[in-house]
């Protein structure tokens, strides 16, 4: 029986929804990278994946907005949101400057940025 990639993390509520989830998970695979999606939920106190971000989101940080299809949103536990960018390493075309470069969490083909963005009260 086939298992997709969230099925082989701890947290597959999380990932269900995510594209890299939906992937089968071929066991030729680098389990590096399931090691760092499990990392990276501990680390954040993630709770969840957000479909839609907030509204806010996309006007204070339009280049998430222009970034490619490989972009993820999460929530913490303390109600940060986490914004995910997965670029291939030969793509320079985002800047990314304000964004902390990340473990990988899509493949070894793609560099993981990630930018915390503090909950507005």
């Amino acid at each position: 029986m086939d298992k997709y990639n969230y099925e082989m993390t701890k947290y597959p509520n999380i990932y269900k929804n995510c594209y890299w989830g939906l992937i089968k998970y071929d066991i030729l695979n680098d389990p590096q990278i399931i090691n760092n999606r499990n990392k990276f939920i501990e680390e954040f106190n993630i709770i969840t994946k957000i479909v839609y971000c907030p509204k806010y989101i996309y006007t204070e940080f339009k280049e998430f907005e222009l970034l490619g299809k490989y972009k993820e949103c999460y929530l913490t536990n303390n109600k940060d949101y986490i914004l995910v960018n997965h670029t291939s390493n030969y793509d320079n075309n985002y800047n990314l400057l304000e964004w902390n470069k990340y473990d990988n969490l899509y493949n070894f083909n793609t560099s993981t940025y990630i930018k915390v963005i503090r909950m507005k009260y």
